[in-house]
């Protein structure tokens, strides 16, 4: 089991049913330090729309980099009694309760409770992020993400070249790369024998396979 930490950084979001995808993408982003010096600046708290603040995703957002870089909300044994830390971790989290609302108004997927993609959230938020700051003197830190790809496409002795800007890069895996195929594939043949006869294979002794990431990028 690991062992809890708290402070600043080191604050934690609660799952609000199936927001994990949700959680997980908000720890990468205000992990970057572009993405926190950018919503640490008070402008986006001192210039929020006070009439309509559930509607203000900058200051949604200043909010969130506020609460997890501050450590305010991430409380050690000096503050919090430790057997709840011990069957918890840092108190008391953060519930982005008003962040989801906001981001999921409007869409089928992300306004409901259920598990969701986190990369097609990623994306559909960097997106959201470059609308709110339009028309503002301050660029989105999404921009760090952000590259160019160059497409060529050849035709009949003709080639042309478009570029465009991405926010995401796929990787295709090459399965038959990995350096334990042989472990894997007598793994997935007593799994089958276990499964036939109605039992399963506790989770630690599940092999994956491994895959080093030169092979990828290759």
């Amino acid at each position: 089991k690991l062992s809890p930490v708290w402070g600043s950084k080191h604050t934690g979001l609660h799952n609000l049913g199936n927001t994990c995808y949700m959680n997980s993408v908000i720890q990468v982003l205000f992990s970057l330090p572009e993405f926190i010096s950018c919503y640490e600046s008070p402008v986006f708290l001192d210039r929020c729309d006070l009439n309509d603040p559930d509607s203000d995703l900058k200051l949604q957002l200043a909010k969130l980099c506020h609460g997890l870089v501050s450590g305010l909300y991430s409380l050690g044994p000096d503050k919090v009694d430790e057997a709840v830390l011990k069957d918890e971790g840092s108190q008391p989290g953060i519930r982005p309760q008003m962040f989801k609302n906001l981001v999921g108004r409007g869409h089928h997927e992300f306004s409901s409770n259920r598990q969701q993609d986190a990369q097609e959230f990623y994306l559909y938020l960097l997106t959201l992020i470059e609308r709110s700051h339009r028309n503002h003197n301050v660029p989105p830190p999404s921009n760090i993400v952000k590259f160019c790809v160059e497409d060529r496409t050849e035709c009949a002795g003709q080639v042309r070249y478009k570029t465009r800007n991405e926010m995401f890069l796929p990787f295709n895996i090459p399965m038959d790369a990995a350096t334990n195929i042989s472990q894997v594939e007598e793994f997935q043949k007593r799994k089958a024998e276990v499964e036939a006869k109605g039992e399963t294979i506790p989770k630690e002794e599940e092999v994956r396979y491994q895959i080093p990431f030169s092979s990828v990028i290759e």
